[in-house]
């Protein structure tokens, strides 16, 4: 059986109104500011999700039970992202300046 690969759900900016990447204002309907902020954007993704997903893949196989590598999961990823979010935080407050 053959299953044709995920294809990626449309972005949804998480401000509207503001860039994802560097947090100024954008245009009505729109995630980012420019095309180099989309592009900065998108690699930081996939160096981010990278992690958050092979924690989520461990959890999922392993539904966190104890005595396994899931055991805790979730809590890590929660951590994980708390400090993603930090860090976007930060970097937005940087490019303003």
């Amino acid at each position: 059986m053959s299953r044709a690969p995920m294809e990626p759900k449309a972005t949804m900016p998480l401000k509207r109104g503001s860039c994802d990447f560097c947090g100024r204002a954008t245009a009505k309907g729109r995630t980012y500011c420019g095309k180099e902020c989309r592009v900065a954007y998108n690699n930081l993704l996939a160096r981010q999700g990278k992690s958050v997903m092979q924690m989520l893949k461990i959890w999922r196989k392993h539904r966190g039970s104890k005595g396994t590598r899931g055991e805790g999961m979730i809590g890590e990823i929660a951590n994980r992202v708390d400090a993603i979010m930090a860090e976007d935080r930060e970097r937005k407050r940087r490019l303003r300046q």
